[in-house]
This record gives structure tokens, C-alpha cells and sequence, in this order.
């Protein structure tokens, strides 16, 4: 895991009233998931039963520290109610750290190559959680 000439960057937004996106982008480290912090929790804030689709597809490494900082935003989600994560990456490294912190937070991780492919599982979970509200 090799940072290579680019520092990460991280995107957070809220993308519809149930949906917070989070892309990471370049190499990324445990001060800059750290840095990035409030701004997912006050996104999260924003969101009723959240779904998260987090993009990992221009992930081109991570530090160690990045998990436990990391684990601050799964820890947060899942208190917030959130069930699902959509995870779209095709980075081995970053598959593996998400399955560990899905399982430990009891959240369930949906693992995606492709954001066509991860959009197609938000809309099917979305189409769910609506069925389950309207009961």
C-alpha cells in the first residue's frame, strides 16, 4: 500500500434524502479520513434510515491508521440506524478492511465493481426500505 505521488481526497455529500455518498480518491490516510470526519457526521445528520455508497475506485492505497479512523464513520452510521453499506471498489485491500469493519459494526456490506452496478443495489434496497415504511 504505497502512496505513489498522489494525496487522497475525500468527497462527502448527501445524494438524496436517504443516500450519502462518499468517494475517496488517490492514497489515503488516517489524518485525512480524520479531517473529513465532521463533515460525513453532519451529512449523516441529514439523513433519514441511511444508506451509504461509498466509492473506492480511484483508491490507489491506504495507510493502517485509515482503518481505525474509518471505523469512527461505520461506528456512526450504524448508530444513526444505517443498515446497508454499497461499497464499489476492485481494490483487494480495501474489500478486505470493509468486510472486517461491516462485520464488527453489524452493518451489512454489499460489494460492487462498478457504480452502475452499486446504483442498481441502491435503488433495489431503496425500492425495500420504501416497502417496509409503507407497512
Amino acid at each position: 500500500m504505497t502512496a505513489g505521488n498522489k494525496r487522497g481526497a475525500i468527497t462527502v455529500r448527501r445524494e438524496n434524502p436517504s443516500t450519502i455518498f462518499v468517494r475517496m480518491e488517490g492514497y489515503s490516510s488516517g489524518a485525512l479520513v480524520s479531517e473529513h470526519r465532521d463533515e460525513f457526521l453532519r451529512t449523516l445528520g441529514q439523513s433519514r434510515t441511511p444508506l451509504w455508497l461509498f466509492d473506492l475506485l480511484d483508491l490507489s492505497g491506504f495507510e493502517a491508521s485509515a482503518i481505525p479512523s474509518g471505523a469512527e464513520w461505520w461506528r456512526a452510521f450504524k448508530s444513526s440506524g444505517g443498515t446497508h453499506v454499497i461499497f464499489v471498489t476492485q481494490y483487494g485491500a480495501a474489500r478486505m478492511a470493509a468486510s472486517t469493519l461491516g462485520f464488527s459494526v453489524g452493518v451489512k456490506l454489499v460489494v460492487c465493481t462498478s457504480l452502475p452496478e452499486a446504483r442498481d443495489e441502491l435503488a433495489k434496497l431503496t425500492t425495500a426500505s420504501a416497502r417496509t415504511d409503507a407497512r
